[in-house]
Parts: C-alpha cells; sequence; structure tokens
C-alpha cells in the first residue's frame, strides 16, 4: 500500500478499497488475496491470517473481520509482531473488560494501554486500574469511577497531584466538596479545583456566602465572589476584605449585577472588541 494511505476497512465496495491521503479520498484496488479474505466468516482460518501472515495489509483486513476475544486480544499484545496500529485495530474490537483489564496492564505501548483502559466499564476492574496502573492509566481511570469512597480516597492521597485533581473533579457531593475545601491541610491547589468543581456543577449561593466569609485563602474567596449574587455582601466585601484583588472583584461582580441590558451588551461588546484586537 503506497505510504501516507489509510485503509478504511469499513468503506470497501469490492474490488476496491477506499484510503484517503491528503484530505482527498481515493480507491485503492485490492489484491487477490486481500478481496479473497474480505469474503472469508471463518473465525480459526481469519485468526491464523490475522496472528501469521507476512503481509500486514492482510493481516489487518482478517483482524477487522474477527471478532475472537481471545484471538483480539492475543493480537492486540504481540508488540513484538504487530505494529501499533494493528494492535490498535485490535483493541477497538475488544468488549471483554478482563481482556480488556489484561491488555491496558502489559501492553508494552502505553497508548495502547490507555486505550484498553478507556473502553472498561466494569467499575470493579475501574477501580483495579486506578490503584495500580500508571499516572496515565489511573488519570484515566479516576474519571470513570462512580465510587465516592474511592474518588475521596484517591482525592486525598493519591501520590500524583493530576490524579489527585481529577478525583476532585469527578466528586459532585457538594457536601463533600465543602469538607474537601475546608479542610486548610488540603494544598490550595487540590482546594481551588474542589471550589471550580462546585462552581461549574451547582452555584450553591448560601455555600459561596459561607466561603466568601469564612475562608483564610484571598484566592478561594475571590473565585466564590465573582459568582456571588449577594448584593449586599458584595457591597460588604467590597469595602472591608482584607485582600485588595476580593475588594475589586467584588466592585465588578456588584457593577455587573446592577448594570442595565444596555449596559451588559455594551460591556460585552467592548470585550469582545478587545479580544478581536
Amino acid at each position: 500500500m503506497k505510504k501516507g494511505i489509510v485503509c478504511l476497512v469499513t468503506m470497501v465496495c469490492l474490488p476496491y478499497l477506499y484510503g484517503m491521503e491528503n484530505d482527498i479520498i481515493i480507491p485503492i484496488i485490492l489484491t487477490e488475496e486481500q478481496q479473497r479474505i474480505m469474503t472469508m466468516e471463518d473465525q480459526a482460518i481469519l485468526a491464523k491470517i490475522a496472528k501469521g501472515d507476512q503481509d500486514e495489509s492482510v493481516r489487518s483486513i482478517a483482524v477487522g473481520k474477527l471478532d475472537d476475544q481471545t484471538v483480539l486480544a492475543e493480537i492486540a499484545l504481540d508488540d513484538q509482531n504487530n505494529s501499533i496500529s494493528l494492535r490498535q485495530m485490535a483493541v477497538e474490537k475488544l468488549h471483554d473488560q478482563v481482556l480488556l483489564l489484561k491488555v491496558a496492564q502489559n501492553n508494552g505501548d502505553e497508548w495502547i494501554r490507555l486505550l484498553a483502559a478507556k473502553k472498561i466499564n466494569n467499575q470493579t476492574i475501574i477501580a483495579e486500574l486506578a490503584k495500580n496502573g500508571s499516572d496515565q492509566i489511573r488519570n484515566s481511570a479516576v474519571f470513570s469511577l462512580t465510587d465516592k469512597e474511592l474518588l475521596i480516597e484517591f482525592a486525598l492521597n493519591d501520590p500524583n497531584t493530576n490524579v489527585r485533581l481529577h478525583a476532585i473533579r469527578v466528586l459532585k457531593d457538594k457536601k463533600l466538596l465543602m469538607e474537601f475545601i475546608k479542610n486548610t491541610e488540603n494544598s490550595i491547589l487540590l482546594r481551588e479545583s474542589a471550589v471550580w468543581t462546585l462552581l461549574w456543577n451547582q452555584e450553591d449561593q448560601p455555600l459561596l456566602v459561607e466561603l466568601a466569609k469564612s475562608d483564610m485563602e484571598g484566592r478561594i474567596r475571590r473565585m466564590v465572589v465573582n459568582k456571588l449574587d449577594n448584593q449586599e455582601l458584595l457591597a460588604e466585601l467590597m469595602k472591608n476584605d482584607k485582600d485588595g484583588n476580593v475588594r475589586n472583584v467584588a466592585e465588578q461582580r456588584l457593577k455587573e449585577l446592577r448594570e442595565t441590558p444596555e449596559e451588559k451588551a455594551a460591556r460585552l461588546e467592548a470585550m469582545m472588541n478587545e479580544i478581536c484586537d
């Protein structure tokens, strides 16, 4: 096959296989052997071709016809004889959760491991990956976790900061998020992430008021003040907050809440003009 052409097996209309080069779809004439495999249904024969044929383009067609999960996992794991594209094709056809875990844990290529991990939806297996995978695999696994206790454990104790941040972002329980924010033993970076998660998922005004009044970190207060609707509290913070940045944000937020529709439209237009310039 010509270098730079990607086979798209799903677009086959025998005797042509369609590929793409420089964003232009072009037909690729199949060999007799490739055409023969395209019409094959026998899984045992397809498995033998997929694992042993000398021509990778032939093997890729056989892999595209395979449904046998064990054989697909063997191909995905064989990084000595199969290119990354062939292994990726095998992983994309895998749905057996145990075999996907095996690939995610044992493949020699990080990209293939990550691809397999993202296809896992069994919570027990996801938890296993989140606990024992590489940093990148654990980052991916945490996003799919639903177990709150495990998420809290990762958010508080994982040695990798990104994993902890991702665990916080998955948590949507506002009580848990508030507990995390209030625990000043947590780093400011993690507490800020919890605040962003709280603001993104639910702008609970009573909680924002509580944080604006009581949090010791000016950076946290500044984040929540920007979402406050309580004009009386904003006026108080504008005058009395010990952090000058918080006072400025409170003043700006108060102006936004008090502006007329015409003033708001003019402000937004000015912002857009500034961005365009």
